[in-house]
């Protein structure tokens, strides 16, 4: 064998050793959880994506996004009718209601305006009162130079 071969398959084997580290971390619920939204039932997780026990999942947008006018809100959830509500510096910039297809699967394109601040908050949840099921999701707004 020579040397070039026993690199690149010492290589490959630390690449895979990796590989099977992270996989093993990610099955294990290695994800830092975030703080709860106003009226729910607890601590929600806040990695790509949020998600509440599979009840409620937002694959767009993620945590820590950088996020412009329109926004799209899009994800599935075991609810019917989900609100949501974007806030800047704890005002909100825009509130509505998004129906879920027979699937489950939901999306809406949203329009704001942000004259204030670079950090927002947005809150995706279910409208209905005692269910207690919602996520807030960290955004970033993008700096004007």
């Amino acid at each position: 064998m020579t040397p070039i071969i026993r690199s690149a398959l010492i290589a490959l084997g630390s690449l895979l050793a990796i590989v099977v580290l992270v996989i093993s971390m990610l099955a294990e619920g290695g994800a830092a959880e975030g703080a709860a939204v106003p009226g729910t039932s607890g601590a929600v997780e806040t990695t790509a994506p949020a998600s509440v026990e599979h009840e409620l999942v937002v694959v767009s947008p993620q945590p820590g996004d950088v996020v412009g006018s329109p926004l799209l809100i899009a994800g599935h959830a075991t609810a019917q009718r989900l609100g949501y509500r974007l806030f800047a510096a704890g005002s909100p910039l825009i509130e509505g209601t998004i129906n879920a297809d027979s699937d489950g699967g939901f999306s809406a394109t949203v329009e704001f305006t942000n004259n204030c601040c670079i950090e927002m908050t947005l809150e995706v949840f279910d409208i209905e009162p005692d269910a207690g099921l919602g996520v807030s999701i960290p955004l970033a707004y993008p700096e004007t130079s």
